[in-house]
């Protein structure tokens, strides 16, 4: 695969059509319909087929494709969607879900959550008596009506200086992962809680890390802080984009080692930036022996681990060279996580200066309890 081939095609394709529209992209197992993407929950698929669909203003109109930018924006919002399809809830469940979505999202648009207060209630008495669960005999067009009515809900109420589609695209992302987020897909082992100091297994700081924690005044050793971020991150994420963007909300800086043909991700370095500098890069070997990539993409996924499952997130959010030689353009000129913070996969290395962020999701990892360190 070449950085140039990820181009997403517009609209709804032709089944001879050589393309893939965004919905199509999300397919990770390989046997789906074009027609219908499994892989991605129905609705966010459609959702996102028409929004990104008004995307890019930089292509001719006799053109079928995105510019590589958009495309790659547009990608980066189907990765969030990964293994949504897959999450184990029965077709009502899944238009309650819709339904609780646009209901979330339209709090923070004035007006609309009140309008929405008449369209949801409508909206779900329409499925509980013609949906597939009550036998109707037009349940799949009872389905798509409701879909349609939610999308055009969203577009209408989404007017103003701000709304242009990938915001929109997001904030509808935002709420439908926060209304599943208690629900993973069947026949999976998700990542496990920290229950205490040794459980799940860990990779314990060495002494020098802990004079240097004493030294400076700290509750624990930088390994045991950035484990216990990535552990949060992966146990709230849906996906390996999720992750990426949980890690990197919690304040620790990212980088992505190269896979071995040059494109794609094989694993990850994980860093916190403290008051003393940007601190050390851990590879996931070297925080627990659950939270390496590989690992962590079984937690998320049955699919065979694919090394470029959320590339276009990599690429847009820490590092452009993963996608391959020459992936670099204009338009993405920007130093990468990976050129500001060196990552060690050994136990020693250089540490590089770097600004300290910050998170809800830190906060969440802190609930924890720091580790004693015996003082």
């Amino acid at each position: 695969m070449q950085s140039t081939e990820l181009r997403v095609a517009v609209g709804e394709l032709d089944e001879d059509s050589p393309h893939r529209n965004i919905w199509q992209w999300g397919c990770r197992c390989g046997h789906c319909y074009l027609s219908n993407i499994e892989c991605v929950d129905e609705f966010i698929g459609k959702f996102l087929l028409v929004v990104t669909g008004t995307l890019c203003r930089h292509r001719d109109l006799d053109d079928p494709l995105m510019c590589s930018e958009c495309s790659m924006a547009a990608l980066c919002c189907i990765e969030r969607a990964d293994m949504t399809g897959c999450l184990a809830m029965s077709m009502r469940e899944q238009v309650e879900t819709w339904v609780a979505t646009v209901a979330l999202w339209s709090c923070d648009h004035p007006g609309a959550a009140e309008l929405f207060d008449d369209l949801g209630p409508s909206l779900l008495a329409a499925e509980y008596e013609y949906g597939i669960d009550a036998d109707g005999e037009h349940w799949q067009e009872i389905r798509e009506m409701i879909m349609m009515a939610l999308t055009t809900f969203v577009m209408v109420n989404s007017s103003g200086p701000d709304a242009d589609a990938l915001t929109i695209a997001h904030l509808v992302l935002d709420a439908y992962l926060t209304v599943v987020q208690d629900y993973r897909p069947d026949d999976i082992i998700p990542v496990a809680p920290r229950t205490d100091n040794s459980t799940p297994k860990r990779v314990w700081p060495k002494r020098a890390e802990l004079d240097i924690a004493r030294r400076h005044g700290w509750d624990e050793p930088e390994r045991i802080t950035v484990e216990r971020l990535v552990r949060t991150a992966a146990i709230e994420a849906h996906n390996e984009a999720g992750f990426i963007r949980n890690c990197l909300a919690a304040g620790l800086v990212l980088t992505g080692r190269k896979a071995k043909d040059g494109i794609g991700v094989c694993g990850y370095g994980a860093s916190r930036p403290t008051d003393h500098g940007p601190g050390i890069g851990f590879a996931g070997s070297s925080l627990a022996p659950d939270l390496t990539l590989p690992k962590l993409r079984k937690a998320w996924s049955w699919y065979p681990e694919s090394e470029t499952s959320a590339i276009a997130t990599w690429a847009t959010l820490v590092d452009r060279d993963l996608l391959g030689p020459g992936a670099a353009s204009e338009e993405a000129e920007r130093p990468s996580q990976s050129q500001q913070v060196k990552v060690v996969y050994e136990e020693h290395g250089d540490r590089h200066r770097a600004d300290k962020p910050d998170s809800g999701v830190a906060d969440r990892a802190n609930r924890m309890g720091p580790l004693d360190l015996g003082k």
